[in-house]
């Protein structure tokens, strides 16, 4: 069937947010030789492509780079920067070189088993400043928090890589206890498993306790954020569920102190700025979890921050501490827990 050119630009190619490649520049070139060869004669035309020969030679490389991707320039920005080139650019060939929209995938906030037909995400704005102090903001992120309520988006579902232990039916015995580790918005799918496991833990046929503040069933939740007042993402519903009993919640505020006045009571007291130095103050709470009771571990959020890697390090840290192993003994342990799917970490 017939597609609108438009809309080929809009659903399948990443002009206002992908990074324009070498062939982007290639075509550019292209167009404008092109141009000059069929007489036209215009000085600007002339600057651009000396611009894009060095950008294509061997000297030039570091230039492109310095000009394109570590200024996060977009191909539609270098097509309005390139103008005498790009009035000769067929669409066949912009569509040819342009990069190709890449999904954005979100992990869903909520649990089905809650809000049936509905699903919540968690998503920051992500922002950033180039080294020449041009600001940009994240393609999906910026969509997503311009659409107006009544807006359709294009979305579908995939399976991701954290899953619950199963659940128990009326005749087994309690599920094994988790350990959810989610600084920042890593933080949704573990709302989500919460909601989940307590929704299931409620029903008439389930024999899992829901409070059990040391038993097998338990939910440990460590969170970090940087600010208590203005990014301390779901924190009503973690302190209520603390307060309750229903999960072990330990919140971690890297630019504050702790939670103000009685929730600091509530979420472990905890004074540490980041989830890898909670972990290792509640060590034994942690190690009882994964190993006296046979619990999972999962880890949910970016990668960019080394941040997997630290709560990997604080528990062979736990395993050594508490569980009197070598740092050899304790890094195997890990190693069996992820190859037993006890250890699972999804970052972005």
């Amino acid at each position: 069937a017939p597609v609108r050119a438009i809309d080929l630009i809009n659903g399948a190619v990443d002009c206002h947010g992908g990074e324009p490649r070498r062939a982007w520049y290639e075509a550019l070139l292209e167009a404008g030789t092109r141009a000059k060869v069929a007489g036209a004669e215009d000085e600007s035309l002339e600057r651009e492509l000396d611009t894009l020969r060095h950008f294509l030679s061997r000297e030039g490389v570091s230039a492109r780079r310095e000009y394109g991707s570590d200024e996060g320039r977009t191909c539609v920005e270098v097509l309005e920067e390139f103008k005498a080139c790009a009035r000769n650019l067929s669409l066949d060939r912009a569509v040819a070189c342009a990069p190709r929209l890449r999904p954005r995938l979100f992990s869903a906030a909520s649990a089905p088993d809650l809000a049936s037909g509905r699903v919540e995400l968690c998503v920051a704005i992500h922002t950033w400043v180039t080294p020449f102090g041009r600001k940009r903001t994240g393609l999906c992120s910026r969509y997503i928090s311009h659409a107006t309520i009544g807006s359709k988006v294009l979305c579908w579902r995939e399976c991701g890589d954290l899953v619950l232990p199963e659940m128990n039916s009326a005749s087994s015995p309690p599920p094994p206890p988790v350990v959810l580790v989610g600084p920042g918005t890593g933080v949704a799918p573990f709302r989500a498993m919460v909601q989940s496991r307590l929704a299931r833990a409620a029903s008439p046929s389930s024999d899992m306790v829901a409070s059990a503040p040391g038993g097998s069933s338990r939910c440990v939740v460590f969170l970090g954020n940087r600010h208590v007042t203005n990014d301390f993402l779901y924190g009503d519903e973690w302190i209520a569920l603390a307060r309750s009993g229903r999960a072990d919640v330990h919140a971690c505020f890297s630019r504050s102190p702790c939670a103000p006045g009685e929730a600091s009571a509530f979420l472990g007291g905890s004074i540490a700025r980041r989830c890898n130095t909670a972990l290792r103050d509640q060590g034994a709470l942690v190690w009882d979890a994964l190993s006296t009771h046979l619990g999972s571990c999962f880890v949910c959020g970016s990668a960019r921050t080394g941040m997997t890697r630290d709560v990997g390090e604080a528990l062979v840290r736990v395993a050594m501490e508490h569980g009197g192993m070598s740092d050899e003994q304790a890094r195997k342990w890990l190693r069996t827990l992820e190859l037993a799917r006890r250890f699972v970490v999804e970052a972005y």
